[in-house]
């Protein structure tokens, strides 16, 4: 995080490094009382701005176009979701960090709010990904905002902060399978997953989610 200020009652940091200050950024917003909003936006592409984006490199998004286009979704966006992961672990990491230094190994819930998805279809650079949607058909999300749960209290998740002799809660392995269970969700409920634990059949999701063509 590179952009950090205080407001009533907490903190915002925000990672800019070469993007615009002024755009929606990947950020943490923190409250003393131990309440946080971890907020991570997304490319969206339309057909017509596919052929000048980076999501065309992708090594999966070739044959994820021939079926989008095959199910003549072509006036749907694109949503990339590839990053998703990968951000919200350096999220948790940084409160994880937060909680370290505050003492605080309390259970903590969660829940997920999805905005701007209406009519978007979301790409995955995976294999099993492209035959899922090769059998199945490739989801959409018409709603424009999604909650999940409808309650803050519901599907308890707990950051784990033990440690051992052979690694920190930092670590990638801890820092990543602490995320998943919440990317699941997201991908639950805007229907790639038709439970969370399917998600282990992705495999390329989280061990190498962005490699792209050369």
């Amino acid at each position: 995080m590179d952009n950090i200020h205080a407001f009533h009652g907490g903190f915002l940091a925000r990672h800019v490094h070469t993007n615009h200050p002024l755009s929606l950024l990947p950020s943490v917003k923190w409250w003393h009382d131990g309440n946080c909003i971890l907020s991570i936006p997304v490319s969206i592409f339309d057909n017509i701005s596919l052929a000048s984006s980076e999501i065309s490199n992708y090594l999966f998004f070739k044959d994820f176009y021939l079926n989008y286009r095959k199910q003549k979704l072509t006036d749907a966006r694109i949503c990339d979701l590839n990053y998703v992961l990968l951000l919200l672990t350096a999220l948790l990491n940084q409160v994880v960090d937060v909680l370290e230094k505050t003492k605080n190994t309390e259970k903590m819930s969660y829940s997920i709010c999805i905005e701007n998805m209406n009519y978007s279809v979301p790409f995955l650079n995976d294999p099993e990904y492209v035959k899922q949607i090769e059998e199945l058909g490739i989801p959409i999300t018409s709603a424009t905002k999604l909650d999940m749960p409808n309650t803050l209290d519901y599907g308890l998740f707990k950051l784990n902060l033990d440690k051992d002799s052979d690694s920190t809660s930092k670590s990638t392995v801890s820092s990543v399978l602490r995320a998943i269970p919440i990317f699941a969700t997201i991908l639950n409920s805007i229907g790639v997953l038709n439970c969370d634990k399917d998600i282990a059949k992705f495999k390329n999701i989280y061990l190498n989610p962005i490699k792209k063509t050369s």
